[in-house]
């Protein structure tokens, strides 16, 4: 079975594209199934820690882990949540 959806999608990935793919819950602190705001970084035990692609060292990343692969996600474990200021513009972020 094609890892896309569709035989028109396979034909723009080569073999091998959704090998490593991840499908699992990805076991966020909050998720905002109600009310309270979401809380989208990583539990201890998420399958997406440790899972990521190491990104080429001369790009800019703050939150870089010192060895091993990062973790999937906007915000790896351990990272303390953002916080925004005037124009939705991240006012803090925990670096490593």
């Amino acid at each position: 079975m094609p890892c896309a959806a569709s035989k028109k999608n396979v034909k723009n990935y080569p073999p091998g594209w959704c090998l490593n793919d991840l499908v699992a819950d990805p076991r966020f602190q909050r998720f905002a199934e109600s009310d309270s705001p979401a809380d989208f970084r990583l539990e201890k035990d998420s399958p997406a820690r440790g899972k990521g692609i190491v990104l080429p060292a001369d790009w800019a990343d703050p939150l870089r882990p010192k060895a091993g692969r990062p973790d999937i996600g906007a915000l790896p474990f351990g990272a303390d949540a953002p916080t925004f200021g005037r124009r939705g513009r991240i006012t803090s972020i925990m670096q490593r």
